[in-house]
């Protein structure tokens, strides 16, 4: 990869009202989480949530389709049955309403993307860990969560940014289809540059003892204690990923893609 290096603060977001946000459930809070913390500053505004098909009966409903974790609400101890829950949304600090839960249903879509615009925020971030969201799909194949959810972040016509941590974390993509698309990124100028990744770490670590070490945000942490130039991910398609790329946050434009 030979995007440029970027400061993770923007001049442009000063003073702004900006959604962090995970596009594919999961994990992706914890991602969400720390580029929210690593880009605040008393100038702006930082609220993070996540995205997810259900909301429990326990969250506070904000709108129809926006969910707010309570300070009320418990942080589980066992984490390894979290998939498809808000388990690991629990585990997150809570303040000024974070973290946001959006469910997100198919044929609701529109309905979500103006739920988000009344909120008024000048920005939002969509943030995928390991770059499934990079993947162009075909006609008729099914899309993924992160997918419908950056269409209804495009949706709502406030700026939008991407940010793609842990490059190949989750196993869902090739090495060699990860470079191709980093290549095409770059050629169409949809890559605009590479992140500051240490801030990032920082705040990973925080839920590294809570989290099973499978999730995509452990798996990165344990590249940044690899000595070889690459490491196996046990996920999915097993692909051997170079440890840069796992220690990595890119900054894309999806607007290009």
């Amino acid at each position: 990869m030979y995007a440029t290096e970027k400061p993770l603060s923007w001049k442009e977001i000063q003073g702004q009202q900006i959604l962090v946000v995970g596009l594919g459930g999961g994990a992706d809070i914890i991602s969400a989480y720390a580029v929210a913390k690593a880009i605040e500053s008393p100038e702006c505004k930082i609220v993070y949530g996540n995205t997810k098909r259900v909301a429990e009966s326990d969250l506070t409903q904000i709108t129809e389709h926006i969910f707010e974790v309570g300070k009320s609400l418990s942080v589980p101890n066992d984490l390894s049955d979290a998939f498809g829950t808000t388990k690991v949304d629990r585990i997150v600090p809570r303040c000024q309403g974070c973290p946001l839960i959006f469910k997100l249903l198919e044929d609701k879509k529109p309905l979500l993307a103006d739920e988000i615009k009344k909120y008024n925020f000048d920005r939002i971030i969509g943030v995928d860990t390991g770059g499934d969201i990079l993947q162009t799909k075909k006609e008729g194949e099914k899309r993924g969560l992160d997918h419908h959810m950056l269409e209804v972040l495009l949706a709502t016509e406030i700026p939008v940014s991407l940010v793609v941590v842990g490059l190949g974390s989750d196993g869902e993509t090739s090495r060699d289809d990860l470079q191709k698309i980093i290549e095409n990124s770059e050629g169409n100028g949809s890559l605009q540059g590479k992140l500051d990744f240490a801030p990032i770490k920082q705040y990973l670590e925080q839920f590294r003892e809570q989290l099973p070490e499978y999730r995509t945000t452990n798996l990165i942490l344990q590249a940044n204690d690899c000595s070889e130039t690459e490491m196996l991910v046990p996920r999915d398609l097993r692909p051997m990923i170079p440890t840069s790329w796992l220690l990595s946050a890119l900054l894309f434009d999806p607007k290009k893609f």
